[in-house]
């Protein structure tokens, strides 16, 4: 029989500092994988952002690479393109409205490679083998919010094309 007070291992609970431990290892447990969700959330959120500029900044140089060489006007400064859309060459441009925070700039001017003169070339070859060493570089960026916390802090991506005369075929 069994003796008073005496209770039998079967009937026996978990004492506080057993459930205590236990919680200590399943927090062990748990944290890690929580903030493994945490920090693929704000990395999931800083590439659609960074893919929304990317496509912002395509758009335009999509538009400006549908131009001939010659059309192409020259804006030697950073320029916000919204400040452009007034100017009739940019008015012909469809673009895609912002999402607020993000900014458009373009900047469009003239480079010119250094080449070697060919020896005994006439004035007319050299004038084209100079139309062939022409080219005008688009530079569109976009600066858009990082989502930093309660930092505002800012991010630019940036991207470049190069056009070059429309008539090196007839060379």
């Amino acid at each position: 029989m069994n003796e008073p007070g005496f209770i039998p291992y079967y009937r026996r609970g978990f004492s506080y500092i057993e459930v205590i431990i236990a919680l200590a290892v399943l927090m062990l447990g748990i944290i890690p994988v929580l903030s493994i969700f945490t920090s693929t959330s704000k990395g999931t959120a800083a590439t659609i952002e960074e893919l929304t500029a990317n496509n912002y900044a395509n758009e335009i140089i999509d538009n400006l690479s549908a131009f001939k060489y010659d059309e192409l006007p020259e804006v030697f400064a950073r320029t916000d393109f919204d400040s452009l859309k007034d100017l009739p060459f940019f008015k012909r441009m469809r673009v895609s409205p912002l999402k607020p925070g993000y900014k458009r700039f373009v900047k469009i001017y003239r480079k010119s490679a250094s080449f070697k003169k060919p020896p005994g070339a006439d004035a007319e070859v050299i004038k084209q083998i100079e139309k062939m060493c022409s080219f005008k570089i688009m530079e569109v960026s976009v600066e858009y919010p990082e989502n930093a916390g309660d930092v505002n802090k800012s991010k630019e991506f940036k991207m470049m094309a190069l056009t070059g005369g429309d008539d090196i075929e007839n060379f």
